[in-house]
């Protein structure tokens, strides 16, 4: 996550539904997230972000897993056939 990878403490707590999450970082890694916005909503971009890259890969990883396992290409001779046999339908 760059930055936020970076950071010293990060501690996350609970109240009335709510999640907080406290960040630790230094004064450059303040500014350098202040330049991008305001930095709560800098925070909250970077984590989205994390999360959706997160699932992308276990997807990408889990379709892999199944291409290993399941015949997912075919020849061009079965391409045509399979072709040939839409036509006559």
């Amino acid at each position: 996550m760059g930055i936020l990878s970076a950071c010293l403490n990060v501690t996350l707590s609970i109240t009335n539904g709510v999640t907080t999450i406290s960040v630790r970082i230094s004064e450059k890694e303040k500014a350098a997230l202040r330049k991008h916005g305001k930095i709560s909503k800098v925070v909250k971009e970077a984590i989205s972000f994390y999360l959706s890259a997160k699932r992308s890969r276990t997807v990408i990883k889990r379709l892999k897993e199944l291409q290993r396992n399941t015949k997912v290409r075919t020849t061009e001779q079965e391409e045509v056939a399979l072709i040939n046999e839409d036509r006559r339908r």
